[in-house]
């Protein structure tokens, strides 16, 4: 499959990146050797192959769910600055 510009641009949209247009030119055949790859799979018969649901069989064991000592809200905001007194304030991160 041949990678055209656009196929580039609309990535580049969803991944929020800004490439240069070199970056755009190096990235083309990257992106065509790993569509190439992943074609290559298609061309497996897996007509009588059962899907793999799971490598083992073994089942996980999980822990009960038991409170124990928690921190308090001071405790646990004594180390920060950036706080709003009940919560951890962060940079916002979505547009």
């Amino acid at each position: 499959m041949k990678v055209e510009d656009q196929l580039i641009k609309r990535l580049e949209s969803l991944s929020m990146l800004s490439l240069s247009k070199e970056e755009r030119e190096n990235l083309k055949p990257e992106l065509e050797k790993m569509i190439s790859l992943i074609n290559k799979l298609s061309e497996i018969d897996t007509i009588d192959i059962e899907p793999l649901i799971n490598i083992n069989n073994h089942e996980q064991v999980l822990r009960s769910d038991k409170t124990g000592n928690m921190l308090s809200n001071d405790a646990a905001l004594i180390n920060t600055k950036h706080n709003s007194g009940v919560y951890f304030t962060v940079p916002k991160v979505l547009k």
